[in-house]
């Protein structure tokens, strides 16, 4: 599986301050996303810079890349640190998902919707394999995310 270095920690908390070293960041998705490749993941990444932080979505494949470039389509992911984008990748690549159950979205916040992965167990501060994939999205735009995601994990989706 895709190995979480010593690396990307240390750019991740830089990132929970605002001081990661934008560059490595993109090097070190880029890397991520090479080792993603060869076990198997088939979509497509765009890295970018974006509000004082680099950036990477990822698609399923060039076609639904382009409909996202259109603005008819939202990418299945979008990330500016290492841990949640391992975490995601490993749910693409996996054929089996034991630990997730159902793609969740719902409001945290007016107006404010999340999309997560969510693996249905009381968490007491243990890592697990739930993913947030962003929380400032609109009903219908966690709705759709949340769906394609679902598809994607081969679970349910639910609106909490």
């Amino acid at each position: 599986m895709i190995h979480y270095s010593s690396e990307m920690k240390e750019q991740d908390s830089l990132w929970e301050i605002e001081k990661e070293d934008l560059e490595k960041m993109k090097v070190l998705f880029e890397n991520i996303m090479i080792e993603a490749k060869s076990l198997g993941f088939n979509g497509t990444w765009v890295i970018y810079d974006g509000n004082s932080e680099s950036i990477i979505d990822i698609f399923e494949d060039e076609k639904h890349e382009e409909e996202c470039n259109l603005g008819t389509e939202e990418p299945l992911g979008s990330f500016g640190y290492c841990k949640p984008l391992i975490k995601f990748l490993k749910d693409c690549i996996s054929s089996s998902k034991p630990n997730i159950e159902c793609v969740a979205y719902g409001s945290g916040q007016e107006g404010n919707f999340y999309v997560q992965s969510c693996c249905n167990k009381e968490h007491m501060g243990q890592s697990c394999d739930c993913i947030s994939y962003g929380e400032s999205f609109t009903e219908s735009e966690a709705e759709k995310l949340a769906n394609k995601i679902g598809l994607k994990l081969k679970v349910p989706t639910q609106k909490w």
